[in-house]
């Protein structure tokens, strides 16, 4: 499996290697240690570790340290969350098919132009207060809200009225597709399908 970083995952690590070369002259200036041997951090060393050297922890995550002399390490580890600061490539490469099939409006109806969305949403790491995948979609004619309750194992809905107020009842499928089929097709109507 083979990561590539988020927008958000450059960031912090330009941030971490910005605070390597700050304790690193503090360290220096001082006469405290030298640096003959120890080369700061890049982002592709750090993507390397990430890849194919310290890798990820039970969680998914990946912690560091960097030398930043030779004698001293930086004052943290870089920490970076999968899916939020780094991500699979397959899964990179998925969000990019989705984004230009959107772009290019290649989807043939409504209903799978926002399944596109939505999966492409969870893709990006979206989540609600519960850590649940989570996307909203806005139509001409709705508005409504999809998380996917991985312990249920199903998708469930929530449409809005034009002021944004969540209406009732909520709808509930484990197929995304027959849900938002049932969203388009008949709004607030439930007839009971899980």
């Amino acid at each position: 499996m083979e990561y590539v970083l988020t927008e958000l995952g450059r960031m912090k690590i330009a941030d971490y290697i910005l605070q390597c070369a700050a304790k690193r002259k503090e360290i220096l200036d001082a006469g405290i240690d030298t640096a003959d041997a120890t080369k700061l951090p890049t982002e592709d060393d750090i993507l390397s570790d990430l890849n194919y050297g310290t890798g990820t922890d039970e969680d998914g995550d990946y912690y560091n340290c960097w030398g930043v002399t030779d004698g001293y390490n930086s004052d943290y580890p870089l920490g970076l969350e999968t899916g939020k600061d780094f991500i699979e490539k397959e899964t990179m490469l998925r969000i990019a098919e989705i984004e230009a099939t959107l772009a290019n409006e290649e989807y043939e109806n409504e209903v799978e132009e926002c399944c596109l969305e939505i999966e492409l949403q969870f893709l990006q790491g979206s989540k609600n207060a519960y850590n649940e995948p989570y996307a909203f979609i806005g139509t001409d004619n709705v508005s409504f809200d999809v998380i996917y309750e991985e312990e249920n194992d199903r998708y469930s809905a929530t449409l809005y009225d034009k002021d944004g107020n969540p209406q009732i009842p909520y709808l509930n499928d484990k197929d995304v597709h027959k849900l938002v089929e049932r969203i388009l097709e008949d709004g607030v109507k439930d007839d009971g399908r899980d």
